[in-house]
């Protein structure tokens, strides 16, 4: 661990040539990453702003949506004698549970930042003994609900452990290809039948370039905001556009790309081809070619100043003057500004291609397309060794036997190729039919293969499925079963 000594350093090299006035509020993401650090906790979990006197506090704490998001608040005081006056109003927001801690801290001699006062939850003690650790901070301690009215308290929670899912069968040049589009595009989606692991691929990237962005030609850690889009989606939700709010007002509510960019997230879209994205894309056509776009306006009103989304010149996402969106008078215009490092992230079906909606020519040629493919039968064959666990012994190579084949007649149809998700949870289902009484484990595998694939299946043009049903009689994994699998069909259509 770093001493005291080294992390004040850190802190000073961090606020280097940072105007504190400015209305950007990314200006302090290095010191976030530095506090966060020292504290043990994400970096989005800690946000900073500048406070010019105490009234400031109540409009940096809820100005973006990092900072409402965020667990501990960090205020940067022009000076002493505003840290002073800014504590009380720290104390009632701890109280009411608004954030878990306030540090306040203010410049001293040299460049030298103190950063030797906070109060925080009285339950929350691991992370700010962290910052006492690394910056003698000394606490007062609040007992939630002590001071005003009680608010809902947040959790912080770890991402689930990408190691604790099953491994998954991607070679080598396809993750490389994922690295190389990642490292040289502004958008990357990655292509292929349901079932193959496109989500999770996106979730073991994502640890990666958190743990080592220079594998992915970042030079900044980075995170994910994961969106699944539908059907319903218009320009509001991927972008943003005016809605009414609780006062009445007409004003600009940002979509999922503002939210990502206003957090320096990276995006992901996943089953982005359930949105009409040709339809709702918009501006973001012109935006990923590297322009600036007008998007909107902040209000309803003559006057609103505008709404912009460009490129930064660094790695990391610029916003200002996102406090015009909450203003009585927004008059002043606000600028979007994603990172040279920004990235937007999709995941596609290509067996969904054929009937949801097909990105255009004109869309498809802002993406780099990674194709995702399933993996051989030998390779699921592999993977599926540890789902039969659950099957009686008795039974086991049979049910092995039957899901192979259906893999591997799914793997011969064309249109009809599915990822291993599909089958691996097949034995589960044979375990649970034989423990309730069943004795055909034939009966029970077809009524697996039905409650899992069922709606893909209904979905295939008459000759794909005839095709299907060919090389599954062939390989007899459902023996007499296929002409009542086909007949459920008709139900799930």
């Amino acid at each position: 661990m770093a001493t005291q000594e080294e992390y004040d350093d850190r802190v000073r090299e961090s606020l280097l040539g940072v105007d504190l006035g400015a209305p950007s509020v990314s200006k302090f993401r290095r010191l976030d990453r530095v506090l966060a650090s020292a504290a043990g906790l994400p970096e989005d979990t800690v946000v900073s702003a500048t406070i010019s006197k105490a009234g400031n506090l109540s409009v940096r704490a809820d100005q973006s949506t990092r900072s409402r998001g965020a667990t501990i608040f960090v205020g940067v005081c022009v000076s002493a004698s505003v840290l002073n006056e800014t504590k009380a109003k720290a104390r009632d927001f701890v109280g009411r549970g608004r954030y878990r801690a306030i540090v306040l801290m203010s410049p001293g001699a040299s460049g030298f930042w103190d950063v030797s006062w906070g109060v925080r939850d009285r339950s929350f003690t691991e992370p700010t003994e962290r910052l006492s650790e690394a910056f003698g901070t000394t606490w007062e301690s609040l007992q939630i609900a002590e001071v005003g009215e009680p608010s809902e308290k947040r959790v912080v929670s770890a991402p689930p452990s990408v190691s604790a899912l099953p491994a998954l069968f991607v070679d080598e040049r396809t993750r490389r290809m994922l690295r190389t589009s990642i490292a040289s595009r502004p958008a990357v989606m990655l292509v292929g039948p349901p079932g193959t692991g496109k989500s999770r691929l996106v979730e073991e990237l994502l640890a990666e370039v958190a743990d080592k962005p220079m594998s992915y030609g970042m030079s900044i850690p980075h995170e994910g905001l994961f969106v699944t889009p539908d059907e319903s989606w218009t320009t509001r939700e991927l972008v943003g556009g005016e809605t009414v709010d609780d006062q009445g007002r007409i004003r600009f509510s940002i979509g999922a790309v503002l939210e990502a960019v206003a957090r320096d997230q990276w995006l992901v879209l996943d089953e982005a081809n359930r949105a009409d994205m040709d339809r709702i894309f918009g501006g973001l056509l012109t935006w990923l070619s590297g322009q600036t776009v007008a998007i909107g306006r902040v209000s309803g009103s003559a006057e609103a100043g505008s709404i912009t989304l460009g490129w930064a010149a660094g790695a990391d996402s610029e916003i200002s003057g996102l406090e015009e969106l909450t203003s009585d008078d927004p008059s002043s215009p606000i600028e979007f500004l994603a990172g040279q490092e920004w990235r937007l992230i999709g995941t596609y079906n290509a067996l969904d291609a054929q009937r949801v909606f097909r990105f255009g020519m004109a869309l498809g040629r802002r993406f780099a397309h990674v194709p995702v493919l399933p993996p051989t039968v030998a390779q699921f064959e592999e993977a599926l060794a540890i789902s039969l666990r659950a099957v009686p012994e008795a039974a086991r190579s049979e049910v092995r036997d039957r899901v192979v084949g259906l893999y591997a007649a799914h793997a011969a149809t064309p249109s009809a190729a599915l990822g291993p998700a599909l089958f691996l949870g097949i034995p589960n289902y044979v375990s649970a039919g034989l423990s309730l009484g069943a004795d055909r484990v034939d009966e029970l595998v077809a009524e697996a293969y039905v409650t899992s694939t069922g709606t893909w299946l209904s979905r295939l043009d008459d000759v794909f499925l005839d095709n299907l049903g060919d090389a599954i009689s062939q390989n007899q994994s459902l023996d007499d079963q296929w002409s009542w699998v086909t007949a459920q069909l008709t139900a799930l259509r």
